[in-house]
C-alpha cells in the first residue's frame, strides 16, 4: 500500500494538449532560432552591402590617386629641367614638353608667377597665349603657389579648348623660390571612361566630384535625386589623397529598402513554414542550409544548381562584384605601373630609380645612352660613385654636396634642388649635369639634365668677352661703359684721353660724381633717353670740360644689357676747320640760297599749273563724259526702235560721231597723264590670246563693215601667259588697228606678236600691225609719232583723227621698256610696231565680252525678274539706264541720291547695286561703305557707273567696298557682260 503511487495528487491533462505542448517546447526554439537567423541574414545582406559600397569607393579612389600621383611626378621631373630657366633655351624646351606631353597624354602649360601663359603644346610655340583662368573653388595654379607643392584644381572651361578639362600644377623651384609653373592640362571625359568600365549593381550610382562639388564624371541612373532618394547612411564618400576630390557612392533607398524588404518577407515566409513544418523539414531544411552556406563560400556545387535561398545569392552576387572591382583594380594599379615604368623608360632624359637603401633599382634607356654604365654596371650608389667620380677628392666633395641637398629637401617636404656635377661617362668623356631628385613612395627618381654644351657655349662666351675687352682697349674710339646706376664699368684708354683725366678714378663713381653738372648738358640729354627707351642713338655734341675748353665728338650710344656703352670720336678738329669753311663760303651760300628760292618759286608756280590742268581735265572729263553717255545711250535706244533705214543711217552716223569724240577725250587725258607723270602702269598676270583678241574684238564690227578680214598671229615662242600691264598693251594695239582699219578700204588687218629676246624671266616682244592700206609718204614718217601730228594735214584729208594715237602708243611702249617703228609703202600698206618688255606670268582666266544680242538674250534667260538698285543723280542718265535694263528683264529702283540709296538698300532686297561716285547730299563712296555695314548687303554686288574714269577713281571705289568699275560713257557690251559677271545665276 505504501508503495503505490498516489495518482490523484498530479494534475492530469489530455493526451493530444501534451503532445501539443510538447511540439511547442520542441518547435518553440527552433523558431526563435528561425527568426534569430532571419534577422541576423538581413543584417549580413546589408552589412555586406555597405561593405560592397564602401569598397567600390576605396578602390576607385585609389585607383585615381594612383592615375593622379603619375601625372604629378612626370611634371615634376620636367619642372627639373635647365631649359625653363634660360629664354633663349624655350624652343628646346618646347620639344621636351612635347615628348612629355606625347608619352603621357597630356597637354603641357608652362606659366610665370603671375600666371601668364609662355608656352601651351596645344598651340604652336610663340603665339600670343592668355592669362590662366581662375575657376571657381579650388584652382590649381594659385594653390601650387601659394604652397610651394604640386596641387590638383577643380574643373574648369579651357580658354582655348573651350571644354570641361582638369588642371594640375607643379611649382618649378630655384633656391627655395617659386620661378615658373608646369601644369598639366587634360580633359575631364578621360575620368569618366575609367568609371564607365566600373561594373554596378543595378541602380547603385558612383560619381567623381571636385572640392568644389561639382561632378566631374558620373555614372548612374539620370533621374536620381541624392538628396530626396538616397539615405545618409547608404552614401559612401572617400576623400582622395593627390587632390581635393572625392569618389562618392550612392545607394538608392528604394532599391535598399526593396532588397531588405524582400529579404524580410521571404525569411517571415521561412519562419512560418518552419513552424508548421519544423519537426517534418527539419532536417531537410537543415541540410539544404548548410549546402547554401557551403555554396557562398564555394558556388561550384557538385549538381551544378544554384540555391533557392534569394539572400545567399544575392550576397554571392555582391561578393562576386567586389571580386571584379577588386580585379579592375589590380589591372587598373598595374595599368598605371606599366605607365610610370614606360615613362622612366622612355623619358627623353637619363633617370634612375634608387631605393632608400642605396640599391639602384632601374635606370632608363637614355641613361644607358649618354652614360654607357647599365644597371649590371651600377647596382648601387656606392659603384656609381667611383665610377662616375673617379677623382676622390672631387668625388668626396659631390657625396657631400647631394647629402645636403637631400637633407634639405626632407626637412623641408620638398623634392631635391637641382645642382650641378661633372660626371665621367663610361669611354671617358666628361660630361657636365644638372641633377635633381623627385621623392616617390619612399625611393628617389634621379633626373639628369645634360648641360655639356651650354657650359662648353659659356666658356666660349667668356673667352670672347676677353678678346672683346681687347680689342676695346686698344681701340682708336673712346668706349665707356656705364650701368643704370650711372655708375662708370669701363673706360678705355681712348676714351680716358678723351675725359683728360686717367680712368682709374672713374670706375665704380657715377657719372655726375665725375661731372658735376653734366646733367645740363645735351650729351646726358641723349644718354638718358638711350637708358630709358633702350635704343641706339647717334649724332654729334659739344661738351665744356671743368677747365672751361670745349670739345665736340660724334658719339654713338648703345644699350647694354647692364646699361648703355658710349662710343666716341674727338671732332674737334674737324669741327674748327667745318666753321672756318662755312665762313668763307657764307657769302657764296646766300647767293645760292637766293637763287634756289627763285627757283622754287618758279617750280611750285609750274606745279600749281600742272595741277590745275589736271583738275581741269579731270572736271572737263567728268562733264564730257556724263551727257556722252546719255547721247550714246539714248542712240542705241533710237536704233533699237527704229524702223525707218534712212533715220537707222543718221543714228549710226551719230553714233559713230559720238564714238569719236569719247576717243579723242580719252586720248588727250591720256596724254596730259603721260605728260604729267601720273600714268602709273599695272603689273599683274594676262593671257596674251586674250588680249589680241580683246583689242580686236573692239574693231571688228567698223572692219566687217568696211568688208576687212581682221586676224592674229602669235609666235609659238612666245608664252600665252605673261605678266605686265595688259591695258596699257591693249591700248596701243587699239590705237594701231584703228588707224590701220580707218585707212585701209579693202584687204585685211593681221596683228602679230613675235619674241626678240629672253633672258632670266624677262622677255623682249615685238607687237605689229600690218594693213593693205594706203600707204604713207616717205617724207611724213619721220613725224607720225609726234602729238597732234598727221600724215594728211591738207584742208581737203580724207580720214580725221586727232593725230594722238601713235604719239600715246609711242610713250607707252616707252614706258613697258620698248620703242616704236613704222614701214610703209604707199598704194601698198603700212606695217606700225613696238616693243614691251613682259615677264612669264601665271595662267588666267579672262572673263569673255560677249557680243551685245548675245549679252542681253543670255542676261533675259538667266536674271530676269532680278532687283537692282540704280543710284543716279542725272535725270536723263535715269532714264537712260532704267531702260537700258528693263530691257533685258531686270527690276529697277531709282535713288536720286546717296542718302536715298542708303535708305533704299536698308528697306527692301536687291540682287545689285549701280552706284554712281558724284551725287548730291551723299557721294557714292560714302554710300557703298553704308550700305557694305547693312548685315542683308555685306555681300551684294556694288557696281560703280559714273563718269570719273580715272584708274584713282577705280580704286578709290574698290576701296570703298565695290565690286566693279564702269566709266561712262557705258560700253554696252561691257554693261550686260559685268551684269552678268556679278548677278546670281
Amino acid at each position: 500500500m505504501d508503495a503505490q503511487v498516489n495518482i490523484g495528487t498530479m494534475p492530469q491533462r489530455p493526451l493530444h494538449a501534451y503532445l501539443t505542448r510538447l511540439i511547442w517546447w520542441c518547435v518553440g526554439p527552433l523558431v526563435l532560432l528561425a527568426a534569430y537567423l532571419a534577422v541576423g541574414q538581413v543584417q549580413q545582406v546589408q552589412l555586406e552591402r555597405d561593405r560592397a559600397g564602401a569598397d567600390l569607393a576605396k578602390t576607385l579612389a585609389l585607383h585615381i590617386d594612383v592615375e593622379l600621383e603619375a601625372r604629378i611626378g612626370a611634371l615634376r621631373m620636367l619642372a627639373q629641367s635647365p631649359l625653363m630657366d634660360d629664354p633663349s633655351q624655350w624652343s628646346q624646351f618646347y620639344l621636351e614638353a612635347q615628348s612629355f606631353r606625347e608619352n603621357f597624354g597630356g597637354h603641357i602649360v608652362f606659366a610665370d608667377p603671375q600666371m601668364q601663359m609662355l608656352l601651351h603644346t596645344r598651340v604652336p610655340l610663340g603665339q600670343p597665349l592668355p592669362m590662366l583662368p581662375k575657376p571657381k573653388g579650388h584652382a590649381a595654379a594659385p594653390t601650387a603657389l601659394a604652397t610651394g607643392k604640386p596641387a590638383v584644381g577643380d574643373i574648369f572651361l579651357g580658354p582655348i579648348a573651350k571644354e570641361p578639362l582638369i588642371a594640375m600644377a607643379v611649382p618649378a623651384q630655384r633656391q627655395g623660390e617659386t620661378k615658373y609653373l608646369l601644369l598639366s592640362v587634360f580633359q575631364a571625359k578621360q575620368f569618366q571612361r575609367q568609371i564607365d568600365r566600373l561594373p554596378l549593381p543595378d541602380g547603385w550610382a558612383v560619381s567623381l566630384r571636385d572640392g568644389n562639388g561639382a561632378s566631374i564624371a558620373r555614372s548612374g541612373p539620370l533621374d536620381l535625386d541624392p538628396v530626396k532618394d538616397v539615405d545618409p547612411d547608404q552614401r559612401f564618400a572617400v576623400n582622395l589623397a593627390a587632390s581635393p576630390w572625392s569618389v562618392v557612392v550612392e545607394i538608392p533607398r528604394e532599391v535598399h529598402h526593396a532588397s531588405l524588404l524582400g529579404a524580410a518577407v521571404k525569411m517571415l515566409a521561412v519562419v512560418l513554414g518552419a513552424t508548421v513544418a519544423a519537426v517534418l523539414g527539419g532536417q531537410m531544411a537543415s541540410r539544404r542550409l548548410g549546402k547554401a552556406v557551403t555554396w557562398l563560400a564555394d558556388k561550384s556545387q557538385p549538381d551544378g544548381r544554384v540555391p533557392e535561398i534569394t539572400e545567399i545569392v544575392q550576397v554571392r552576387e555582391l561578393l562576386d562584384v567586389a571580386e571584379q572591382r577588386q580585379m579592375v583594380s589590380e589591372a587598373s594599379l598595374r595599368q598605371s605601373e606599366q605607365r610610370f615604368r614606360r615613362l622612366i623608360h622612355e623619358a627623353p632624359l637619363p633617370l634612375s630609380l634608387v631605393a632608400q637603401d642605396g640599391r639602384i633599382l632601374e635606370v632608363n634607356a637614355r641613361f644607358v645612352q649618354v652614360f654607357g654604365y647599365t644597371q649590371t654596371d651600377v647596382p648601387t650608389l656606392a659603384e656609381w660613385w667611383q665610377l662616375a667620380y673617379p677623382d676622390p677628392a672631387y668625388r668626396a666633395e659631390v657625396m657631400a654636396m647631394r647629402q645636403e641637398a637631400v637633407a634639405r629637401a626632407v626637412a623641408q617636404g620638398l623634392d631635391v634642388e637641382p645642382l650641378e656635377y661633372r660626371i665621367t661617362c663610361k669611354d671617358g668623356e666628361v660630361r657636365t649635369m644638372v641633377v635633381s631628385g623627385i621623392a616617390i613612395d619612399g625611393d628617389l627618381l634621379v633626373t639628369f639634365f645634360d648641360v655639356t654644351e651650354r657650359k662648353a657655349a659659356e666658356e666660349a662666351l667668356r673667352q670672347s668677352g676677353e678678346l672683346y675687352r681687347h680689342t676695346l682697349d686698344n681701340m682708336i674710339e673712346g668706349c665707356q661703359i656705364i650701368g643704370l646706376d650711372w655708375r662708370y664699368r669701363y673706360i678705355n684708354p681712348a676714351g680716358a684721353k678723351q675725359n683728360r683725366q686717367p680712368a682709374a678714378p672713374f670706375i665704380g663713381r657715377t657719372m655726375m660724381e665725375c661731372h658735376p653738372g653734366i646733367e645740363a648738358t645735351d650729351i646726358f640729354a641723349k644718354l638718358t633717353r638711350s637708358m630709358q627707351e633702350r635704343t641706339a642713338l647717334h649724332g654729334e655734341t659739344e661738351y665744356v670740360f671743368p677747365d672751361g675748353s670745349r670739345g665736340w665728338f660724334q658719339v654713338n650710344i648703345q644699350p647694354t644689357p647692364e646699361g648703355i656703352a658710349l662710343f666716341s670720336v674727338d671732332i674737334t678738329k674737324r669741327r674748327v676747320a667745318e666753321q672756318e669753311f662755312r665762313a668763307l663760303n657764307a657769302e657764296l651760300e646766300t647767293r645760292v640760297a637766293q637763287r634756289t628760292a627763285e627757283l622754287v618759286e618758279a617750280r611750285a608756280a609750274a606745279e600749281d599749273a600742272n595741277r590745275a590742268k589736271g583738275t581741269f581735265l579731270a572736271n572737263m572729263s567728268h562733264e564730257i563724259r556724263t551727257p556722252m553717255n546719255a547721247i550714246i545711250g539714248l542712240t542705241h535706244l533710237l536704233r533699237r526702235d527704229a524702223h525707218d533705214a534712212k533715220q537707222g543711217e543718221r543714228l549710226s552716223q551719230i553714233s559713230e560721231a559720238a564714238a569719236h569724240l569719247l576717243q579723242v577725250i580719252n586720248d588727250v587725258l591720256d596724254l596730259s597723264k603721260i605728260e604729267a607723270g601720273k600714268l602709273e602702269l599695272e603689273h599683274t598676270d594676262f593671257s596674251l590670246a586674250a588680249a589680241l583678241a580683246g583689242s580686236c574684238a573692239l574693231v571688228s564690227e567698223q572692219a566687217r563693215a568696211k568688208g576687212l578680214e581682221v586676224s592674229t598671229c602669235i609666235d609659238g615662242q612666245v608664252p600665252d601667259a605673261l605678266h605686265g600691264d595688259p591695258t596699257r598693251l591693249s591700248q596701243a594695239l587699239l590705237n594701231l588697228l584703228s588707224n590701220a582699219v580707218k585707212f585701209t578700204e579693202r584687204g585685211r588687218v593681221v596683228v602679230s606678236a613675235q619674241l626678240v629676246e629672253r633672258g632670266a624671266g624677262q622677255l623682249l616682244v615685238r607687237f605689229s600691225v600690218r594693213d593693205t592700206g594706203i600707204g604713207i609718204a616717205p617724207d611724213s614718217l619721220e613725224h607720225l609719232f609726234k602729238a597732234f601730228v598727221q600724215a594728211d594735214t591738207s584742208t581737203t584729208r580724207r580720214f580725221g583723227g586727232t593725230g594722238l594715237g601713235l604719239s600715246i602708243t609711242q610713250r607707252l611702249a616707252v614706258m613697258m621698256g620698248g620703242e616704236v617703228g613704222v614701214s610703209s609703202e604707199v598704194g601698198v600698206g603700212s606695217e606700225f610696231w613696238f616693243t614691251a618688255r613682259l615677264q612669264d606670268g601665271a595662267a588666267v582666266t579672262t572673263p569673255p565680252v560677249l557680243e551685245l544680242a548675245d549679252a542681253m538674250a543670255t542676261l533675259r534667260r538667266r536674271c530676269s525678274g532680278q532687283r537692282v538698285l540704280l543710284a543716279e543723280d542725272n535725270e536723263i542718265n535715269q532714264v537712260l539706264a532704267t531702260e537700258l535694263l528693263v530691257s533685258v528683264g531686270l527690276r529697277v529702283d531709282v535713288a536720286d541720291n546717296g542718302v536715298q540709296a542708303v535708305d533704299m538698300a536698308q528697306r527692301a532686297d536687291h540682287d545689285l547695286i549701280l552706284m554712281d561716285m558724284q551725287m548730291p547730299e551723299m557721294d557714292g563712296l560714302t554710300a557703298a561703305r553704308r550700305i557694305r555695314t547693312l548685315p542683308k548687303h555685306s555681300a551684294t554686288p556694288i557696281i560703280a557707273m559714273t563718269a570719273n574714269a580715272f584708274s584713282q577713281d577705280r580704286d578709290a571705289c574698290l576701296a570703298a567696298g565695290m565690286n566693279d568699275h564702269l566709266a561712262k560713257p557705258v560700253n554696252l557690251s561691257q554693261l550686260y557682260s559685268t551684269l552678268l559677271r556679278w548677278l546670281p545665276q
